[in-house]
């Protein structure tokens, strides 16, 4: 049901003044931001003062989903801090680069900290909504305008004067709480089945794993013969499996040599890690010349298995089976591992780094600084488990593909349905702070 349909409209409209802008209720005006709001800026706290333990200071970075986000963030002692950038519970901040969603209202749990440059803190003038304002920073309206500012760009650059010659839609003051009240219910409403509909999405992918898990260590015949095999955490194999160590199938990190029979001016595809999904998916569209990749960057080929081996890529699944690579040839990050069959099917290969021993314990043998942590080399060649015959790798693989595909179509469908209560939110939020609706 669309907004328009299942809500009364106010009873009397009138022209807005603004040829852009729509009608508004009778009763409403059309001003300004800063005639409701004053935005002050935060202060330029200087690198060189951050240190380990301290207060926070809040930066673009820390405002996600509406919430503030500490888990990694800049600090200041103390004794730095100062009292015109203090935050308190309640505040209202917003980033002015960024994303156009780069807005969060501070708790109690985020203090003490710190308001730092290029994020904004509302002040709110004779009695007006704060809650109000919120929501005009979540709806349509002002994301239009905001992408204006930003020349048609979703990265935000703007000054805190632009955001307070910002057109908002302002009913009376109580209409405002009534609007902001109703929202909160509403919002909560669809937020709770957004919640469930991404706890299905968690609970297929846990199904997914499972699957390919119990596939590629046990195989898919329940009632095959077993045999132990040595290995604690693997338990039981099919009789027909040999244990091996991934040395003995595969070989890791190939040489560049081999491209010394293509031309330097040969094209090839570039593939960063950001082109890279943590489902296996490439984004192919960078490609460049042999010649400027080859040193500097890693090498694979049609077939290999790329994996990444830095934190938290590794740990997130970021990998996949290279296909269609440009010429056949394919160079990247170097914080790929790349893992090439000799005795094992490419596609069965991959899914041995997608089961969840292998990630788990390639965690556990990272080596390095935190943040900078690596998976070795050698915990791939050495991790060990069954394997079986080239046929039965084949017939797992199909059998994978065909499941994993009506799980992804699942997925898919729950993602869709997400998208749709997203847009209906924002929907709602707009039709409210514009008055295209009346909530009481």
């Amino acid at each position: 049901m669309t907004t328009a349909t299942k809500y009364k409209t106010y009873p009397k409209y009138k022209p807005s003044g603004i040829d852009w802008l729509d009608d508004i209720p009778d009763e409403w005006e059309v001003k300004n931001v800063m005639y409701q709001y004053r935005l002050k800026n935060g202060y330029a706290f200087k690198t060189e003062d951050f240190v380990d333990d301290g207060v926070p200071i809040v930066k673009m970075s820390n405002l996600k989903d509406g919430r503030l986000d500490f888990e990694s963030s800049s600090k200041i002692p103390e004794s730095i801090c100062l009292k015109d950038f203090e935050i308190q519970s309640g505040d209202l901040l917003i980033g002015l680069s960024g994303s156009i969603e780069n807005f969060a209202t501070a708790k109690e749990s985020d203090l003490p900290c710190q308001l730092n440059q290029r994020v904004g803190k509302f002040l709110i003038i004779d009695g007006n909504s704060k809650k109000f304002l919120q929501y005009f920073l979540e709806s349509k309206v002002y994301r239009e305008q905001v992408f204006i500012l930003s020349n048609g760009s979703t990265i935000m650059n703007v000054s805190t004067e632009q955001i307070e010659h910002l057109k908002m839609f302002v009913p009376p003051i109580e209409d405002q709480k009534s609007i902001a009240d109703f929202l909160d219910r509403e919002t909560a409403k669809i937020d709770e089945m957004v919640a469930k509909k991404e706890k299905m999405i968690d609970l297929l992918k846990e199904k997914r794993q499972a699957l390919i898990t119990h596939a590629v260590t046990k195989g898919l015949d329940p009632k095959a013969k077993l045999k132990s095999s040595g290995i604690d955490w693997l338990g039981d194999i099919p009789e027909g499996w040999e244990v091996k160590r991934l040395r003995f199938v595969i070989k890791t990190n190939p040489s560049k040599q081999e491209t010394k029979v293509n031309s330097p001016e040969i094209e090839v595809s570039f593939i960063p890690m950001e082109a890279v999904s943590e489902e296996g998916e490439i984004d192919l569209s960078t490609t460049k010349m042999i010649e400027d990749v080859i040193d500097g960057y890693t090498y694979f080929r049609d077939g290999d298995v790329v994996i990444a081996k830095i934190t938290p890529c590794f740990e997130n699944g970021k990998g996949a089976i290279m296909h269609n690579l440009t010429n056949g040839v394919g160079f990247g990050t170097t914080e790929f591992h790349v893992l090439r069959s000799s005795n094992i099917d490419s596609k069965y290969l991959y899914l041995i780094t997608r089961i969840y021993p292998f990630r788990a314990f390639g965690e556990v043998n990272m080596k390095g600084a935190a943040g900078q942590k690596r998976v070795p080399e050698d915990f791939i060649k050495d991790f060990s488990l069954g394997v079986p015959r080239i046929d039965e790798q084949k017939k797992i693989v199909a059998f994978l593909d065909r499941e994993t595909a009506k799980i992804d179509g699942m997925m898919k469908k729950v993602e869709m349905q997400i998208e749709k209560l997203q847009e209906y939110r924002q929907a709602l939020i707009t039709s409210a702070v514009t008055g295209k609706i009346m909530v009481n």
